[in-house]
Order: structure tokens, then sequence, then C-alpha cells
């Protein structure tokens, strides 16, 4: 109804959409509840009713909500948010919810913005009127032009108005691409491990992008990005790395400021998520595991070199999530061990890639 009206020139009523929020944020916290609970649970939500999934239908209201209004509308914004918070909770651990997630939502498509300055497009059910960029989009595409739109209408935002920042607005735009990330490791993790990653290193960056690129290069460099304040910092061994002490020539330690924080959390998000994209597909030959290079090749093309040009990527990534979990453990305390646990695992993994890689440079001289 939102996407239809409002998405089109039309209103709404603000006392009937109140009223939808109330009822949204009701149900919502019923299934977010329930899930948590029991993974059955999660399955049985996944279930077929009316031709339909619950799935579906959240993906049909994230998708629906023009960008504008939840950008304005703290009501409807948060309807969205609560959204994507109960995908999160659907998607954790159930493989059915991820390969719903790989499915197409039929005539489901991304239409071009014509506002250039704002470089955000909008999802439209396509018709007979209207020519999408791209074939209809699966519940992963979805995600991920949901998330690149998000963030690059809040940089052009900050860029417009002389970089002053809205807390409010900052805040649902650092919320809706932490629930984005995590879907989509969500997905990574449980769904078919070859579909999903294919999904995601195909996809391309909408046609109204600022630069053409696919949307996993684009993942890499944003995310690369995050960590631009306190990358020397991580570097070098100041926090994140308790095996490195001041007598190898690391800097002082230093206090992660307020605003590094929140990078620290979307790095370490985001890199978790582009670790599970990195593994080996075991049903392959390493030999024969073209997707697995490919992926690897652009996601580490994105990430930064030392002074020696050399590539630090992965380097980067392990010392960051380093850095993340000890914060975490700082943070929660003994509550750390869901979120550490597997991270450490990933970490692990990322340390035999770079070894690998360490000896067939080696084998190669």
């Amino acid at each position: 109804l939102l996407g239809d009206n409002v998405g089109k020139g039309g209103s709404y009523c603000e006392v009937s959409v109140n009223h939808l929020r109330k009822r949204a944020s009701s149900l919502f916290s019923i299934i977010d509840g329930a899930s948590c609970l029991s993974g059955e649970n999660r399955k049985v939500f996944c279930q077929t009713t009316g031709g339909a999934t619950l799935i579906i239908n959240l993906l049909g209201l994230i998708s629906a909500v023009p960008f504008d209004l939840e950008w304005s509308s703290a009501v409807i914004s948060d309807i969205t948010l609560s959204a994507l918070r109960t995908l999160t909770s659907l998607t954790h651990e159930n493989p059915l919810a991820a390969e719903q997630m790989l499915q197409t939502q039929k005539n489901l498509c991304w239409i071009s913005s014509d506002d250039s300055a704002l470089g955000t497009g909008r999802f439209s059910k396509l018709d007979s009127s209207e020519e999408a960029d791209t074939s209809c989009l699966t519940g992963v595409g979805i995600i991920l032009y949901n998330l690149h739109r998000m963030v690059t209408a809040q940089n052009a935002m900050n860029v417009n108005v002389g970089g002053v920042s809205n807390d409010s607005r900052d805040k649902h735009c650092y919320d809706v691409a932490i629930f984005c990330l995590n879907i989509l490791t969500n997905v990574v993790e449980m769904a078919s491990f070859r579909g999903a990653r294919r999904q995601i290193y195909k996809l391309e960056l909408p046609n109204d992008a600022e630069i053409s690129s696919t949307s996993l290069s684009w993942l890499a460099s944003w995310l690369t990005d995050q960590t631009t304040s306190y990358r020397d910092a991580v570097m070098k061994g100041s926090f994140g790395d308790k095996g490195q002490s001041l007598s190898e020539g690391a800097n002082e330690p230093r206090e992660l400021q307020k605003d590094e924080e929140e990078y620290l959390v979307m790095a370490g998000n985001g890199f978790i998520l582009l670790a599970y994209l990195m593994k080996a597909d075991d049903e392959v030959d390493s030999a024969g595991d073209e997707l697995t290079t490919n992926i690897r090749e652009a996601i580490l093309s994105q990430m930064p070199t030392d002074d020696k040009g050399r590539k630090i990527g992965i380097t980067l990534m392990i010392k960051t999530l380093k850095a993340f979990c000890n914060f975490y453990h700082f943070s929660i305390g003994p509550l750390s061990v869901a979120v550490v646990t597997p991270v450490l695992k990933l970490i692990k993994d990322l340390e035999n890639i770079q070894l690998k890689a360490q000896l067939e440079a080696c084998s190669d001289e």
C-alpha cells in the first residue's frame, strides 16, 4: 500500500500508519521471541501460507517503502527496521529461510532514480509501462541493494549538507546496515553454500550507482573504508592483538573513540560476511574451485597494500576481527562467547588462507 501510493506521488494517512506500526511491532515481537526460543519455530514461520511465506512478505514490506519516506518518517523507518530485525532472527541457523532468500521475487525489480544527486533508485513491482535495470531480484539481491542505497544516500546527504550529520538519520542507517550484513551472513552460512556465494559474486550494482562495479567489490571497498580512522593502530597491534608487545615495535596502546567503536562493529560484522564468502568449497577440489578464487580476488583487490606494495587485506581482516572480538568481550563479558567463538574459527580459516597464499608465493619464486 505504501509503495503503490506514496512511491508514485500519492499520500498516506498518518493515523493509519501509526496503527500499522503498533500491529506490526506486536507481531514482530512475537516472531522474534519465538525464533530465539527454538530453531523449529523458525522453520515453522517459513512454511508456505496462502501461496506465500513470511520471508516473502517481509521482503515485500522492506522493498515497498519509498526511500525518501523511510528517511523522513520516524514511524515508517521503525516499521522497516523491525522487518529487518525479524528477517535477521528468522534466517539465523535456518537453512529453509536461507534457501527462500535465494529465490527470485516475482516481478520485483530495481528502477533507476531520476535524482542523480542521491544516486538511489527504488524497488518496483514491474508492470508493462516500466523496464527494470536488471532481471527480477532474489531476497539476497534485495538486501544488498537496500544496503547500497542506504549507504549511498547517507553519504550524498552528508556531502550536500556540508558534512553535518543527523543523529537519528545516522543511527537508522547504521542499524539498517548492521541488519543487512547479518542477514547476508546468515544466508551464506546456512544456505546452499555455492548458490549463495555465486549470487553475491555475480550481482551487479544498480545502473544508477556512481560507479560500475559488482556488489561484492563495492561491499569490500566500503567495509575497508570503515577501518580508515583506526587502521594504523590495528595493523601495528595497538589494540585487538594481545600477542604483540610494545617491545616488538607497536605503538602505545590507545582507546577507541566513540565513533571508532561504531566503525569497528560495522567492519567486524562485514568482515565476518567476507570471511564466510572467502572460505573454500569443501565439495570442490581446491585446484578447480574457480568461484572461490574469483571471490577472494574481488574482495582483496579492494583492500590496501603496505608501503612496499604488498597486499595486506587478509592481515587487516584478521586483526580487525581480533579487535572486534576483544571489544565484544570487554563490552558484554561472558555473554560475548556466542559472538566470539564462531568469529575465532573464521580467523583461523583466514590464517590458513593467508598461509597457503604465502607458501604458493614462495614456491613460485
